[in-house]
């Protein structure tokens, strides 16, 4: 077998075993309850299907016998603490960023300054920090999405296809994983046009532009770390815009649909200016 027949099929049993499981699981959450993403049970469902990308990491080197070198299990902070910076800064600054745009695209009746003066923000800070707190455990997850996609989809494809293609085969793959979730609800519910193709469509996009954000602070570091980092501080920074917006007006209750692509957009920007800054360096081009 040839060395890239030899990383098709890693390729693919990893795939199997990322994919498959967590969507059997999530079909049948779909039969048995339905659309719907406030029970209980889908938050079990969602993290348990989150640790499939490293089962299928961990399995596809057994059953091939690879290995564990190179598998990126390392911290390597020397010399690499600007990235693990990154990993924790740029999810808060595009996501601040992103709230300033929401808030001047649905601002309440009244003046800024009456705004500013009204809103609470020892609640914004107290509960930001809480947020917070929850990104450092929920690290224990978004590891098991990392492990997976950086720590081995990614490196595979780069095998097979220049990084460039590289990252964007593996963000679309990382985006459809997400289909039976998005039908389900999550991100942007089921009350908006062309659901489920849309928001499907949509978590591929973002799913490129994040995943190469990943990609990079992965292939700098050698390291699942920072991204896992990134991963969670990504998940978790939405939950204190959401603070934000509702703690400075009583008249915004939601962050509507058009908010949330707006923050993908800036999202996507954030992530693509990094990665020509980065592609910069020969070993991306």
């Amino acid at each position: 077998m040839t060395d890239k027949n030899l990383t098709v099929k890693r390729i693919l049993i990893f795939l199997f075993f990322a994919f498959i499981p967590p969507w059997i699981i999530q079909f049948i959450y779909i039969a048995v309850i339905g659309c719907d993403v406030n029970t209980n049970y889908y938050q079990l469902m969602a993290c348990v299907s989150m640790l499939f990308p490293s089962i299928g990491n961990f399995l596809a080197r057994i059953i091939t016998k690879e290995g564990f070198n190179g598998s990126y299990l390392k911290l390597n902070l020397k010399g690499n603490v600007k990235y693990y910076l990154f990993a924790v800064l740029v999810p808060a600054v595009y996501y601040f960023i992103s709230a300033f745009v929401i808030f001047l695209g649905y601002m309440p009746s009244g003046s800024t300054g009456d705004i500013l003066r009204n809103t609470n923000y020892f609640h914004i800070f107290s509960t930001s920090i809480y947020i917070i707190s929850l990104s450092l455990l929920d690290c224990t997850l978004t590891f098991g999405e990392e492990f997976g996609w950086r720590g081995y989809l990614t490196p595979k494809l780069s095998e097979l296809f220049k990084k460039p293609a590289a990252y964007l085969i593996s963000g679309i793959i990382w985006g459809l994983w997400h289909a039976p979730i998005i039908v389900i609800g999550h991100n942007f519910g089921t009350d908006y046009k062309f659901y489920p193709y849309g928001g499907i469509i949509a978590m591929c996009i973002i799913c490129v532009f994040i995943g190469t954000f990943f990609s990079v602070l992965t292939e700098k570091t050698k390291s699942v770390f920072p991204s896992t980092f990134a991963h969670a501080m990504n998940n978790n920074f939405l939950n204190i815009i959401y603070v934000i917006l509702m703690f400075s007006s009583n008249e915004i209750t939601a962050i509507p649909l058009e908010a949330m692509f707006t923050v993908m957009c800036i999202t996507a920007l954030a992530a693509s200016v990094l990665i020509v800054k980065f592609s910069k360096d020969k070993k991306y081009s």
